[in-house]
Formats: C-alpha cells, sequence, structure tokens
C-alpha cells in the first residue's frame, strides 16, 4: 500500500471539502477530525457533522474510478440500493439529493 506524505495530504484535502460542502450547503456543524483514523475511538471516522436529520459519522474517500454499475444509474434515478447475498442494505445518492431530503419537513 503506498504511503507517505501526498496520499496524506489528498486524504486531508477531500476531508476538508466535504466538510466545507456539508457546512456551506446544510448550516450544520461539521468538523474534520485531527488526524483522522489515527489514534481515534473509531479510526473510521474522518468528518463529524452534528445534527439530528443528518448522519453524523463520515468516512470520506476519493477515488480516480468509481464501479459505473453502481454510479451510472445515477443519472436517470435518484438513488440506487445494493447489498450482498442476505446483507445489510447500502443507499448510494448524489449529496445534494441528501441535504434535500435531511431539508423535508417531517411527518408527524
Amino acid at each position: 500500500m503506498p504511503g507517505g506524505a501526498r496520499p496524506k495530504r489528498r486524504a486531508y484535502y477531500f476531508e476538508k471539502d466535504w466538510e466545507d460542502f456539508v457546512r456551506r450547503k446544510t448550516g450544520l456543524p461539521a468538523i474534520r477530525l485531527i488526524a483522522s483514523g489515527a489514534g481515534s475511538p473509531n479510526p473510521a471516522v474522518d468528518v463529524v457533522v452534528s445534527g439530528t436529520d443528518f448522519p453524523n459519522l463520515w468516512q470520506v474517500k476519493e477515488r480516480a474510478e468509481l464501479p459505473k454499475w453502481l454510479f451510472d444509474p445515477l443519472r436517470r434515478v435518484t438513488a440506487v440500493a445494493v447489498r450482498q447475498p442476505r446483507g445489510q442494505w447500502f443507499v448510494v445518492m448524489e449529496a445534494q439529493d441528501l441535504i434535500d431530503y435531511c431539508r423535508l419537513p417531517k411527518e408527524a
């Protein structure tokens, strides 16, 4: 696995970009954890977002190429639900769609 300063710097910028995006779009406090992943009780957490209607623990990744079978449908649908056989469900959607959903009035 390649390491060194350059990948760490790149990861830092991706994490900061997500933190800034969430803060700008939602107005919620988003904080990139210092030394995210290192010495933390939950090393998978890169960014924490405070808010009751928004997911609060985030791991941030960027890849040069994303699996087309998973992301191509997002041009035609709102979200993609995926799971392994008998596994738990995961949802992939555009970040702005997630933010819009979280802003919807909740039914009582």
